[in-house]
Formats: C-alpha cells, sequence, structure tokens
C-alpha cells in the first residue's frame, strides 16, 4: 500500500503493526496484511475484465488452509490508474449478505513488491508516543 502526500506517493511504516499489503498465493488464497493482523479468503475466481480491470471474488474466511467462514463475501475491483508510476486502485469490498445488509468498502492504492522501491520510504519509530509523522492526503483515484 502508498500513502500519499503534498509531495507524492510514499510507502509508509507505521510504528505498530505493518503497511497493508496483499499477496495472492499459488494455493488459491488471498492474504490481505491489514496494519494489525491478517485474513485469508479462497479466491473463489479472478477475472480480466480488460486491459487494465480486473475482477477477484473470494469465498468466506481461511484459517490453516481450512474454510472457516462463508461471509463476508468479500470481491477486490483492481484498476491500473498510472501505467508510469505501477499504480493500482484495489477496492475492497466485502458483503456480509441481506441479512445484516452491511458492505464495507475500503480503497488503497498499490505497488507490486517489486516497485517499492521507486517510492520514499517513511518509518515511524514511535519512540516515546504513538504519532502519525505525516498528514496523508485522501485516495485520489475513483
Amino acid at each position: 500500500m502508498l500513502e500519499r502526500d503534498s509531495m507524492g506517493y510514499l510507502v509508509y511504516k507505521p510504528c505498530d503493526g505493518s503497511t497493508p499489503e496483499i499477496n495472492l498465493e499459488s494455493a488459491g488464497i488471498l492474504t490481505i496484511q491489514w496494519q494489525l493482523e491478517e485474513t485469508k479468503s479462497r479466491i473463489k475466481r479472478f477475472t480480466q475484465i480488460n486491459t487494465n480491470n480486473f475482477l477477484i471474488k473470494c469465498s468466506g474466511t481461511v484459517e490453516n488452509g481450512k474454510l472457516m467462514s462463508v461471509k463476508p463475501n468479500i470481491s477486490f475491483q483492481i484498476r491500473l490508474v498510472d501505467k508510469t508510476r505501477d499504480l493500482y486502485l484495489w477496492t475492497y469490498i466485502a458483503d456480509y449478505g441481506r441479512r445484516i445488509n452491511i458492505k464495507d468498502t475500503t480503497k488503497w492504492v498499490m505497488t507490486p513488491t517489486k516497485y517499492i522501491g521507486n517510492f520514499r520510504k517513511v518509518d515511524n519509530p514511535c519512540s516515546t508516543e504513538k504519532i502519525s509523522e505525516k498528514i496523508f492526503l485522501p485516495v485520489e483515484f475513483r
């Protein structure tokens, strides 16, 4: 995941937890590393819509290789938004179904791991207290 400030995009390492990332594993598992925890889901379908757009649908959560829960239904809409800088907009959608009628949507600007060296890096050492060193701008892509 990349953050954006007034100077552009950067990789931000928070003082507690880690920089969010998404990994597609060879066993058909998608791992979301949130700042403080990890979620694994089984990939149900990976579709290339066109050259720059993809859709991943997942079914439930997985622990130790076993499907533990079928809710929420998780999907990702992925769009290449800047080919020059290798920026992708990942839209995370968690649908808890009609009974609960809740949809959680989160947008992340991401780049493949092999390109993170192309961006500034900021560590937050939190030597005395947990504070953000930067004010980040919202995701600019829709």
